[in-house]
């Protein structure tokens, strides 16, 4: 089963299942800095479809 890491530079997709969590990664298209997210269900997977965290959720909502 892979894990879905999506380049928020580039919008690529890496299999990160053999990356350790936290490890930094460079997107060898844009060069882009990322982080293997610590847990399996904060990766994006490609199902077309939402779902709801399976945990807390922090949104910054811009100040007027």
């Amino acid at each position: 089963m892979s894990r879905l890491l999506t380049c928020s530079g580039c919008s690529t997709r890496y299999d990160v299942r053999l990356r350790a969590p936290g490890e930094r990664v460079r997107c060898p298209r844009c060069e882009t800095e990322l982080v293997v997210p610590a847990r399996e269900d904060s990766v994006v997977r490609d199902s077309g479809r939402l779902r709801l965290a399976k945990g807390p959720v922090c949104v910054n909502h811009p100040r007027a």
